[in-house]
């Protein structure tokens, strides 16, 4: 470990400012070779308070990805179950607010740009979660972050795309919580897709022209 120590008067006109002739000048001698002068103690201990938080944080990442995987599992099972009713009012909401204690909330611009990159945070894997895509604004259509998930789903090719649009409700939660809106394009319980296709938009945005996975339109497409 660094022990970090602040220097009284070295050049701030400090009682120890005169013992430290051409110190100025040296400074300057860096800064015209391109070199930077070096990082004041403040900014050395913020880094090292910031890599501490980060260390800190890692063993909570695991801990969620795993409870990640059993949640889905569960929640999977049970949606598909009479006792679906205890996955959508029970164990959604709490499994959302567990989300926001271990990953935090922050305030998120109201673009779908950011939303994107807050659902990929949230999720906190971005190998199986991710934004692939942003489409701008145009005269028709919003904004759209288009998205995918790759993470082997227990509903993967059952067919049942309403258990599918019951189990997203969490990821729905989340972006709502944040101010955008959250919509499954195709889904991996659609018979031969190995992942879902996601869009997001803002919250107020027109989301007609996204047909949801489990719109009955959608019937017997693949």
């Amino acid at each position: 470990m660094v022990r970090l120590v602040r220097w009284k008067g070295l050049g701030d006109g400090g009682e120890n400012s005169s013992k430290v002739p051409g110190r100025s000048r040296a400074f300057g001698a860096s800064a015209a070779m391109g070199c930077s002068p070096p990082s004041s103690p403040m900014v050395l201990e913020a880094e090292f308070v910031n890599r501490r938080r980060a260390l800190a944080r890692a063993p909570l990442r695991r801990v969620f990805l795993r409870a990640f995987s059993v949640g889905l599992a569960t929640n999977a099972a049970l949606t598909r179950s009479p006792f679906r009713l205890l996955e959508q009012r029970v164990l959604t909401p709490l499994f959302v607010m567990f989300t926001k204690w271990v990953r935090g909330s922050k305030p998120v611009e109201p673009t779908a740009a950011a939303l994107g990159s807050e659902w990929e945070r949230l999720l906190a894997s971005k190998k199986t979660a991710h934004v692939t895509s942003l489409a701008p604004a145009t005269a028709t259509t919003p904004e759209t972050a288009y998205g995918e998930i790759s993470v082997q789903c227990p509903l993967r090719g059952t067919g049942d795309v309403h258990a599918c649009h019951r189990l997203m409700a969490y990821d729905r939660a989340l972006v709502e919580a944040a101010g955008g809106q959250f919509v499954v394009l195709d889904s991996q319980a659609t018979p031969g897709r190995t992942s879902c296709r996601i869009a997001i938009r803002k919250k107020g945005d027109a989301v007609g022209d996204l047909v949801p996975a489990h719109d009955p339109s959608r019937r017997g497409q693949g």
